[in-house]
């Protein structure tokens, strides 16, 4: 073997022998890797089972009907208990007609003794019942105003015999009007008081309230006042009312006020208010707003 092929031969080996600690390096300590917890990804819903966003309810729209005002309507109830009818003007609130399914509290109202069943519109109560419905501080509600054909007291008159008995069935039957007792009440102006207070006490599971405004009450009632109010249920006492003139007839004021002991006695609360005047309309007048806002208040 000559020298020059020797060489190659050990050339070769020296190459190989650097070739395989190339590619297999002598393995020094692992490398640590941290370890990561990757959540897993949300289950995703089908859109159409998302539950999807409120529907922006707009502001209602004022009913034009309410531009409209009330209704006043004249009638006639049929009595068998009266010399004739009993003429009634009705006061329906604004929209009564667009509302056929609706049925409304009913507020009964006696006028005084010389005037007739226009007196309380003229005092203003339908014209401050149309603000107050329509500025929604009031609910709607109908204000029933009988006319009063006679001025004897209840010993003689069966006057609140037939309001019982014949105007107000009358009324819930032919006009939309609740029949229960927490939507009537019953109020009074002077003689008309006298009669709210008759028919208060003693029809008390039919009023759940009572205005007594410039009250005198009736001569053949007051011996019965105590008897009357023992024999109601506490909780089942109406709302009462009283108020009269700081000047009024000195008789109005002192049978409102023997009243109003009756009630003292018994811790039966109630409203009193009093304020200049007399025994007028301009008087009523200016109360107006106060007996509207007590009735009104028992119905909110």
């Amino acid at each position: 073997m000559t020298y020059q092929r020797l060489s190659l031969i050990f050339f070769l080996i020296v190459l190989l022998s650097a070739c395989g600690q190339a590619t297999n390096p002598t393995p020094g300590p692992p490398t640590l890797t941290p370890t990561i917890t990757v959540p897993p990804l949300p289950s995703l819903t089908p859109w159409s089972t998302k539950t999807p966003r409120p529907t922006r309810t707009p502001t209602p729209t004022p009913l034009a009907c309410w531009g409209m005002g009330s209704q006043m309507v004249e009638d006639q109830v049929p009595s068998d208990l009266l010399p004739e009818s009993i003429p009634v003007l009705i006061y329906l609130p604004p929209c009564y007609d667009q509302f056929p399914e609706s049925n409304y509290p009913a507020l009964y109202l006696f006028h005084g003794q010389g005037f007739d069943q226009t007196q309380w519109p003229r005092l203003g109560i339908t014209a401050l019942a149309d603000e107050r419905i329509v500025a929604g501080t009031a609910p709607s509600f109908i204000i029933v105003m009988p006319t009063i054909s006679d001025w004897d007291g209840p010993l003689d008159s069966t006057f609140g015999q037939a309001v019982i008995e014949e105007l107000i069935p009358y009324i819930e039957a032919n006009y939309h009007a609740n029949s229960d007792r927490a939507s009537r009440q019953v109020g009074g102006i002077s003689r008309g008081a006298s009669w709210a207070l008759h028919l208060g006490l003693n029809e008390w599971e039919t009023f759940s309230a009572m205005g007594l405004h410039s009250l005198p009450v009736f001569y053949e009632d007051a011996p019965n006042l105590p008897y009357w109010l023992d024999a109601i249920p506490t909780n089942q006492m109406p709302a009462i009312y009283v108020d009269f003139a700081e000047s009024d007839q000195s008789a109005i004021r002192r049978s409102a006020r023997q009243f109003l002991d009756l009630l003292d006695e018994r811790e039966i609360p109630y409203t009193f208010t009093t304020a200049p005047g007399t025994h007028v309309e301009s008087y009523w007048a200016s109360q107006m707003d106060s007996y509207l806002q007590f009735y009104v208040s028992n119905w909110e």
